[in-house]
């Protein structure tokens, strides 16, 4: 509705510019039921309608419309801290000054296996970062964290 009663000229004229004509091809448009109706005796298509949308069944989900898993409201934290308690012990463990083939840390029973040179707090962080995005769309449970960043640290370092 434009004027007095609607929208604003200027708001209406944007918004009609946007506008896109629904396509029967795309998964968001389908199915299309297009109804003219010029004579009032012409039959509006209920079966096809109540076909599409009680009888028809639903096109499998994608990546963007699957429900992810519930994950626990303080993933990130847990992921953080995991994390976080690896590196320190790493850190830990080359202050000193012993060569170490491996270190144990917390929360794992894996160890890293160390490459014989100290690790540097930048390369450290930089491979948190890499193994904290990969997490964020495949969560882990938290109890794993720990133990599957070793794992990560063993594979990259």
């Amino acid at each position: 509705m434009r004027g007095s009663d609607g929208y604003a000229d200027n708001v209406f004229d944007e918004l009609t510019m946007r506008y896109e004509e629904p396509n029967s091809a795309t998964r968001w448009d389908s199915p299309l039921f297009t109804i003219i109706q010029n004579d009032p005796n012409d039959k509006l298509p209920f079966d096809s309608i109540w076909d599409a949308i009680v009888e028809r069944r639903a096109p499998p989900p994608t990546f963007s419309t699957a429900v992810k898993p519930a994950e626990e409201t303080n993933y990130q934290f847990e992921l953080d801290r995991a994390t976080q308690d690896v590196i320190t012990a790493i850190l830990d463990s080359q202050k000193s000054g012993v060569p170490m083939s491996y270190v144990v840390v917390p929360g794992s029973s894996e160890k890293v296996n160390m490459p014989g040179r100290n690790l540097t707090l930048s390369e450290l962080r930089r491979l948190r970062m890499q193994f904290s995005k990969l997490n964020r769309q495949a969560p882990l449970q938290v109890g794993q964290i720990a133990e599957s960043f070793v794992n990560y640290l063993n594979i990259n370092l």
